[in-house]
């Protein structure tokens, strides 16, 4: 999803780990928390022998990200989280109602307008041709995964974490971005 951005960071160490569930990444099972996948995380971290780094996180990624902030929190040196789930539990409870995670193969292939319409309607994508058909693949990949992780966002309180960081922080949103109602 970022490749062009880490290839504008030229001479600098990049990495980009893959969400379990999504991307290449392995599937999990049951209904992990974000604590979960932040555990994850840190565990390829190790496995890299990274000690100290920057976050970047997106979307859930920011929730991930804030939530290794105050588990690494000596390694952890700096975030820069791009829309942030900064809603309260009532906001939450309304956003809930809206949007659907259920894009599952359907005999009929109505699962691949629903995918499209998340890519270009929901999530933005929808005048850049190659980032939308990128993000619906993704989309499709992830038909289960994406229930795991909104079950998650959902029990995760992105308000406490931030109000708990102690370090740098740098927050954005596009004002295209379905959390910009949020800021």
């Amino acid at each position: 999803m970022f490749e062009k951005l880490m290839h504008s960071l030229e001479g600098m160490n990049t990495v980009a780990i893959d969400t379990p569930g999504f991307g290449q990444s392995f599937n999990p099972i049951d209904k992990p928390m974000i604590k979960d996948y932040s555990s994850w995380l840190i565990e390829a971290i190790h496995s890299l022998e990274i000690n100290h780094y920057h976050l970047f996180g997106h979307h859930t990624g920011a929730s991930i990200a804030m939530q290794i902030s105050l588990m690494e929190e000596p390694s952890v040196k700096s975030l820069t989280l791009v829309g942030p789930f900064l809603a309260t539990v009532e906001e939450k409870m309304e956003m809930k109602k809206n949007i659907s995670s259920n894009w599952s193969p359907a005999m009929d292939g109505s699962h691949l307008e629903k995918a499209w319409h998340l890519a270009g309607e929901i999530l933005g994508a929808k005048n850049d041709l190659e980032l939308r058909q990128r993000e619906t693949l993704d989309a499709l990949r992830a038909h289960h995964s994406a229930d795991q992780m909104h079950h998650a966002v959902w029990e995760y309180s992105d308000i406490d974490a931030y109000k708990k960081i102690k370090q740098p922080c740098l927050i954005m949103c596009a004002k295209d971005d379905v959390m910009y109602p949020f800021f």
